[in-house]
């Protein structure tokens, strides 16, 4: 367990950072201070998200893209040569954590919605 939080960590600090800082922090400054009744905006963002997450989000491309990174790690973990299995299974489990920052993402949206009584 607490190395998949360690790896959810390494990998996706940067990308839960993002989705924060695009999505979460501008739709609480709209509520907190937009003068501007613009109906449910929060449901366009969620919308937004979730669209952008499945329209672009390719995971083969994300595989390749992690699989050096991960033969790194693990060679440097298990102090030799990795095999493939070992490779695809821990880049599996990494590319399946991007799931979970979208779910902190939606909950931390949900949290703003429900403190600033927006439905």
């Amino acid at each position: 367990m607490l190395k998949k939080f360690h790896l959810f960590i390494k990998y996706q600090s940067v990308y839960l950072a993002q989705l924060l800082i695009f999505l979460v922090l501008p739709l609480a400054a709209f509520f907190e201070f937009s003068i501007y009744p613009l109906p449910k905006i929060q449901y366009f963002v969620l919308g937004y998200l979730i669209l952008f997450q499945y329209a672009f989000y390719n995971e083969k491309k994300y595989l390749r893209k992690i699989t050096p990174k991960v033969t790194g790690h693990l060679q440097k973990e298990l102090k030799r040569t990795p095999s493939l299995t070992e490779i695809n299974s821990l880049a599996r489990i990494i590319a399946e954590t991007r799931q979970v920052t979208i779910i902190i993402v939606v909950l931390m949206m949900i949290t703003v919605m429900i403190y600033y009584k927006e439905f």
